[in-house]
């Protein structure tokens, strides 16, 4: 009995054994095929080509209301010279750029908030300003009058006064009149095709982008990206 009372307090008496190192502690083995985190490779990918058409569709949206508020501006200038000296063709040309304008501002703020029809709209919506700008033009050409611009830059008196400048005005416009007109209006019909043709091809494109954003996009990822205001 004594003998076995020694060893307890023998056995208490020891020091305990100095902890392990944090570095030398077993760990428990990773599980194979586990995720680092909680979205795996092929989420990560999703958010990010959502991410990267949210962006084009945005830079496209803000490209609209720009464009949009220079034909407003364009219209409403037009429309005030058109109220100093009074045209049926010229009110209706400039009523027609400012609509468009309205229209592209409105359209941009749609495509912003995710409406997919809104690129192939602003499509249109460019066709719609080429067609009001060429038809102008031809109109210009078609009714080009000579004898009515001879008029416009000498009055009866002057001629009546002045004969030998008459005639040579006179032979000025008989030999490029015809020309500069043809040839102004001319080349506003080509850089209108180039520009607003352009333009519609870009609203286009990007629409597919839109529609792509909504259709392949799962909704979690719109969730995350925001669904009224992309």
């Amino acid at each position: 009995m004594k003998t076995d009372t020694l060893d307890t307090r023998v056995s208490h008496m020891r020091p305990n054994p100095p902890p392990l190192p944090q570095a030398a502690r077993p760990t428990a083995p990773a599980l194979p095929g586990a995720a680092p985190g909680p979205l795996s490779a092929e989420d990560l990918a999703t958010v990010r080509e959502a991410a990267d058409l949210r962006k084009k569709i945005l830079k496209t949206a803000r490209t609209a209301r720009g464009s949009g508020t220079t034909s407003l501006v364009i219209g409403l200038l037009a429309l005030l010279c058109s109220a100093i000296s009074p045209s049926a063709s010229a009110v209706l040309v400039s009523l027609s750029i400012t609509a468009i304008g309205i229209i592209e501002i409105t359209l941009g703020n749609r495509l912003r908030r995710g409406d997919p029809s809104a690129g192939r709209n602003l499509a249109f919506n460019q066709l719609a300003l080429l067609g009001v700008i060429a038809l102008y033009c031809l109109s210009q050409m078609l009714g080009y009058d000579a004898q009515a611009v001879k008029n416009s830059i000498l009055s009866p008196e002057v001629r009546q006064v002045g004969t030998n400048i008459a005639a040579g005005m006179d032979e000025i416009v008989d030999r490029w009149g015809a020309l500069a007109v043809y040839g102004f209006y001319g080349l506003v019909i080509f850089l209108s095709v180039l520009f607003q043709g352009g333009m519609a091809w870009y609203y286009a494109r990007r629409g597919r982008y839109a529609r792509r954003f909504h259709q392949s996009t799962p909704a979690w990822v719109l969730d995350l990206l925001g669904r009224t205001d992309i």
